[in-house]
């Protein structure tokens, strides 16, 4: 079925198509993996940024030297939105009441009163903060369309909320480019 559709597509073209054993096609292992040329130009500059940085006085924390690629994203109102928007959600202020009697384990309150599970933000239920996280996961330059399981394990490193794999996975299959691509696969 799929050869099928490879004819079709290269029937109108003038070409020779020439069969190399998998062992011996080393291009095609190349090209099926991400480059990791753009990396070593940011991992060049990353001294250079974090100078930037600490003239700015920003403050931030970086576990892994290379989730600063991946999770860099300069917007400074981030947590603290975050933040007062929990403040509106009944479900995140009732959790706060149960982390300050001590009664909920896996949710903790920062000193900034910002509310945590485990070491994750909790993200308020507010459409438009969720919307912008699960684009900028989902269409930036870094991620170039990840599907529902990747995207999920990106986002859990930092956010959560309750109902987030299924947010994920609706958001997905409404991204137009993923099902057209989707559709050419299978």
């Amino acid at each position: 079925m799929r050869q099928r559709r490879w004819i079709e597509l290269l029937k109108d073209y003038d070409c020779i198509i020439q069969y190399h054993p998998g062992k011996t096609n080393v291009v095609a292992d190349a090209l099926s993996r991400k480059s990791v040329g753009s990396l070593a130009v940011v991992k060049g500059c990353q001294r250079q940024l974090l100078g930037d940085l600490r003239s700015l006085q920003v403050h931030m924390r970086v576990l892994d030297s290379e989730a600063l690629v991946a999770n860099f994203r300069v917007q400074p109102d981030l947590v603290g939105r975050i933040k007062a928007l929990q403040k509106n959600d009944l479900n995140l202020v009732q959790l706060m009441e149960e982390v300050k009697k001590g009664n909920k384990s896996d949710f903790v309150l920062s000193d900034d009163e910002i509310l945590r599970f485990r070491t994750r933000l909790c993200v308020p239920n507010d459409g438009d903060l969720r919307r912008e996280l699960l684009e900028e996961a989902h269409y930036s330059r870094l991620a170039i369309h990840p599907r529902e399981t990747k995207m999920y394990k990106d986002l859990r490193q930092n956010y959560w909320w309750s109902g987030m794999k299924r947010d994920i996975a609706q958001f997905v299959v409404q991204c137009l480019v993923c099902q057209q691509v989707k559709a050419e696969h299978q």
